[in-house]
């Protein structure tokens, strides 16, 4: 349970710096992960979006709405496959995405600040196994 409460409170730390960072955008913190998501990955569909922030469709669909709306993302029906959306980061998003991205990097690096190198490759090996643990139980 100690770990549980360690790793929630990270990720309470985090979402709280990119909800500091989104605020001034009038866009919620989750809606700059995904952005840094779809910069990332251009074209990337809803459904492959929703698996990798790990929500389901329905809420993927209002975020979506919400960052389109406000001028962040254009979503574009697949060529192939009309069911398919894909989403692309409009030119208002792409001028602070990498800002937000060193925010984030820096939040990491004062976060790890008092370990080794050797100490963080340990951690990332270590959250990967368990993260692969976690997904084998859902």
């Amino acid at each position: 349970m100690q770990i549980s409460n360690e790793l929630t409170s990270i990720n309470r730390s985090l979402r709280r710096k990119r909800n500091r960072y989104m605020e001034p955008l009038g866009l919620r913190g989750i809606h700059g992960r995904l952005l840094l998501d779809i910069w990332e990955n251009p074209g990337i569909s809803q459904d492959t979006l929703a698996q990798k922030a790990q929500l389901d469709k329905s809420n993927i669909a209002r975020h979506v709405a919400v960052l389109e709306e406000k001028e962040f993302l254009r979503r574009e029906t697949d060529f192939g496959d009309r069911r398919i959306l894909r989403l692309y980061v409009t030119e208002r998003a792409e001028s602070m995405l990498p800002n937000l991205q060193k925010a984030m990097e820096d939040w990491e690096k004062t976060m790890l600040q008092d370990l080794s190198h050797w100490e963080v490759s340990q951690l990332m090996s270590l959250l990967m196994r368990v993260r692969r643990c976690a997904e084998e139980v859902e």
